[in-house]
């Protein structure tokens, strides 16, 4: 059975999709939807422009990689309560943003 797809028009990414074929609430303007008889790879398919899927590119496959690894160090960083005390509390003491603490935090903790 055909499965329905939801892509984003901007870059061609998977976003969601259903079994049974039935046709998924979406903003024609922003997303496509196509019919496929498999399931699309999130990470290394994109929807082609047309009907179809195609490879996704190097550059692709790096992007989502890195949105990934961000995504994932955003959500270790508020799922540690210490640790997101001890950076409100030193955000506080140094008279900066949090936001700007939180980014040099989070640039540190790439350079581990």
């Amino acid at each position: 059975m055909a499965r329905s797809i939801i892509c984003r028009r901007s870059n061609g990414l998977y976003i969601t999709s259903n079994s049974e074929g039935v046709a998924l609430a979406h903003d024609p303007a922003t997303h496509v939807q196509i019919m496929l008889d498999r399931a699309m790879d999130r990470r290394a398919e994109r929807w082609d422009g047309a009907s179809g899927v195609r490879l996704a590119t190097a550059q692709e496959l790096a992007d989502y990689d890195a949105a990934i690894r961000d995504g994932q160090k955003a959500q270790e960083f508020d799922n540690m309560k210490m640790l997101k005390a001890v950076a409100i509390w030193t955000a506080k003491k140094l008279g900066v943003p949090l936001s700007v603490a939180r980014a040099e935090i989070m640039a540190e903790y790439d350079n581990l």
